[in-house]
């Protein structure tokens, strides 16, 4: 395993920043490539997640959300406000701009992911 799939896989499996006593224990290969800085793993958990930026939204976007599709998780942008469904929000959304996210971390739901344009 190399260290950016070490990396990868602690971003995808830990929900918070582990303790060095945890790390050691469930990703035992880790010292071979040293030390990991939490700032490593807040970085490679922003990858993954692959969301856009307000900057490359649409001009008449209002809203941004993770909809969680037939097990596929895509950002989309809203012209409105969208509304919780059981596994995705339904909503006027824009085409250009969408995103599929490459891994969703422990912890993350797309159901916290609502954000209204800065």
């Amino acid at each position: 395993m190399t260290r950016q799939e070490l990396l990868t896989r602690l971003a995808a499996e830990c929900e918070t920043w582990p303790e060095a006593l945890n790390l050691s224990m469930v990703f035992k290969d880790m010292f071979a490539y040293g030390s990991f800085l939490q700032q490593d793993w807040l970085a490679e958990r922003k990858r993954l997640l692959n969301k856009p930026s307000w900057k490359d939204a649409p001009e008449s976007a209002t809203h941004l959300a993770l909809d969680d599709i037939s097990h596929r998780k895509w950002w989309f942008f809203y012209t409105e406000k969208p509304v919780k469904w059981p596994d995705m929000w339904m909503g006027d959304l824009l085409i250009g701009g969408e995103r599929e996210a490459i891994a969703i971390p422990a912890g993350y739901d797309w159901r916290n992911s609502l954000e209204e344009r800065p």
